[in-house]
This record gives structure tokens, sequence and C-alpha cells, in this order.
């Protein structure tokens, strides 16, 4: 149901921008940091918790070193809220970006792969540490002079081990800042939201 929500939501965002498209000035940046705020909400359904949910900051870096690829690197801290039990959070992850644009200037196609490692603390019980394997694939289009529109699948490996729809749009302040906002929708009902600015590099 979730999955089938954010399908709609690419749809209907993707349909919106080619309607009212304009050509951009360039293509799209592989060399970027985007700096924001991290949400997570899971389902407890499962669970013996009543809520939870993580709250944290993140920064997501890519660089390119190829026309078509790009390094990745990750980093977030953030604190797990278990129904008032507190967990903090640190995840670390790099791995590759490559693109292709479909048409030049206004629709790329993209896929990584990433390595991550998680490491979980709490005062009552010992670190856990999980590692685990990212994979995303996805679309990039320019929807609007300072529109751009997203949509993709993630696939979380790792303990969570979970597969994403995904979609976003970054609105161009200045040529090195934009504004990000993003959402993913698990299935297995769980969320995940990030708000901040990306620098252009």
């Amino acid at each position: 149901m979730v999955i089938k929500k954010a399908v709609t939501a690419a749809m209907v965002l993707l349909a919106a921008g080619m309607a009212g498209s304009v050509q951009a000035a360039k293509g799209f940046s592989y060399s970027y940091a985007d700096f924001g705020y991290l949400r997570q909400n899971f389902d407890t359904s499962d669970t013996p918790y009543n809520d939870i949910h993580e709250d944290g900051v993140a920064v997501d870096g890519a660089f390119g070193i190829y026309k078509y690829i790009s390094l990745r690197a990750q980093f977030g801290r953030s604190r797990l809220d278990l129904s008032g039990d507190s967990v903090s959070e640190t995840r670390f992850a790099g791995g590759l970006l490559g693109h292709f644009p479909i048409v030049a200037k206004k629709l790329d196609v993209y896929g990584e792969f990433l390595y991550f490692n998680s490491k979980l603390n709490d005062s009552n019980v010992s670190s856990n540490t999980d590692l685990g394997a990212d994979y995303t694939a996805g679309l990039r289009f320019q929807a609007l002079k300072k529109l751009e529109l997203d949509a993709g699948y993630h696939r979380i490996g790792g303990d969570l081990d979970e597969g994403f729809g995904t979609v976003a749009a970054l609105f161009r302040v200045t040529k090195k800042l934009d504004l990000v906002g993003k959402a993913e929708f698990g299935t297995d009902d769980d969320e995940r939201y990030f708000a901040g600015v990306r620098l252009n590099f």
C-alpha cells in the first residue's frame, strides 16, 4: 500500500514537471554535499514497542571522478527512541555512483552501491554493529529551470533489510546552493524523510 503511494507520488511529480518543463541551463551535478535533518519512523506492529522513531543529522556527498562515475560518502548521527528508551546511532557509508543521460540536460538514470557500518550504543546495553550494503537505482528529471524531481528504488541491507520507494525534489537557490527534500516509503511500512541543503561543487 505504501509502495503504491510512493509510485503514485513519483508519477504525479514527473507528469507535472513534464507539463511545464523548461530546458536546464546545465546538466545535473554529481559533485555535491547534502547537509540536513533525517527522520525515520518504524512500523511497530511486530514489536513490543508503541512507538519507534529516529531523529538526527546527516551528511551525504558525491565527488565526480570520471564523466559517468562519482565517489559516494555518507555520515549520520542520530538518536533512536524506543518508546522512551533512547539509543544513539552513528553510521558511515561509502561507495560508487554511476549515471548516464537519457535526454541531455533533462533526464538521467543512475545507480549506486554503498557499503555501510552502523553502530548502536545504549548506556543500558552493549554496543551493536550492523554491516551491510545499500543499493539505489532511479531517475533525475529537470522539471523546471530551478526544479529537479527524482524517483527511484532504494534497498537497505543489514538488520533492516528493506526496500523503499523514493521521491525527492531539489529547488535551485543559486548555482551553488539547492534546497532538498526527500521521502522514502518501505515495503515493511517504515518511512524515512530528509530535509536540508545541497552545496554543488
